[in-house]
């Protein structure tokens, strides 16, 4: 792969690419496949925003929000990997159909002189990452996505005008989070700073590290979190699964409320 096809396309500055360069190196060691690592960031701009709720607004790309992560906590973000699908219904085959998928990595501030927010970008583009292959899919009247280990569905409807989605599931983002900061604080620690500890998701952060730690599931957890498939990891922890998913999810939304109200 080239990877100046994608400076040229984003036209990003010398320092950045050349920082970008480092990380993209870092990921395709750390996830196994360039393939994957080239066309998520050939096809994603990375930007540096005030505040990450007002560009998602302005860039009319902010969705009503009833999932785990709000409005509110958008506002407080330091940064995110977010996207969007355009779906339209076929009213002469009476299906839905993604016909666009928006895409966006947006770090509040981005400073390539603090390590902080070089682990910011870090994060959110293993996320992007993460999401990339096959993010979205649909079944009947259902929108499936999945984001590393994360799977949410979304009812359709069609009201005549436009598409709406209602949430109906959500799980995995507690457990996603906490092997997502892992990923940041060994890539950020291979090439910025061999110290680093990350701030944030310090309790899934242990969670994740004690499963990584079971022989093999690295490898494992890799492969389901980009071609989002988890029937290994169910094959080696059966039902044990399902109780981790629902405990970290529980420990990473009191996470959110405590930084919520640490503002207040």
């Amino acid at each position: 792969m080239d990877f100046n096809l994608i400076v040229e396309r984003f036209n990003y500055g010398k320092d950045f690419s050349e920082f970008l360069r480092e990380i993209y190196l870092e990921l395709v060691k750390y996830y196994g496949n360039e393939q994957l690592v080239f066309s998520a960031l050939y096809n994603t701009n990375i930007v540096s925003v005030n505040n990450v709720y007002d560009f998602l607004k302005s860039a009319n790309m902010l969705e009503e929000y009833d999932a785990m992560v709000t409005a509110d906590d958008l506002k407080k973000s330091a940064g995110v990997y977010h996207s969007v699908p355009q779906i339209v219904f076929n009213e002469q085959k009476n299906t839905y159909e993604i016909t666009k998928i928006n895409r966006i990595v947006a770090v509040v501030n981005l400073d390539l002189t603090k390590t902080h927010s070089k682990a910011t970008l870090i994060h959110e583009i293993c996320h992007l990452i993460k999401s990339y292959n096959n993010e979205y899919v649909i079944d009947g009247n259902k929108l499936i996505s999945a984001s590393g280990l994360i799977e949410s569905v979304h009812e359709l409807s069609h009201d005549g005008a436009k598409v709406n989605k209602k949430l109906v599931k959500e799980v995995g983002v507690g457990l996603e989070e906490g092997l997502n900061s892992v990923a940041e604080e060994e890539i950020t620690r291979n090439i910025v700073d061999p110290e680093f500890k990350p701030s944030g998701y310090i309790t899934v952060n242990q969670i994740a590290k004690n499963l990584l730690s079971i022989e093999n599931m690295k490898e494992i957890i890799v492969n389901a979190q980009i071609y989002h498939d988890k029937s290994e990891i169910y094959n080696q922890l059966g039902d044990n699964y399902f109780n981790l998913e629902e405990i970290t999810d529980s420990v990473y939304v009191a996470y959110l409320d405590i930084f919520k109200n640490m503002f207040d």
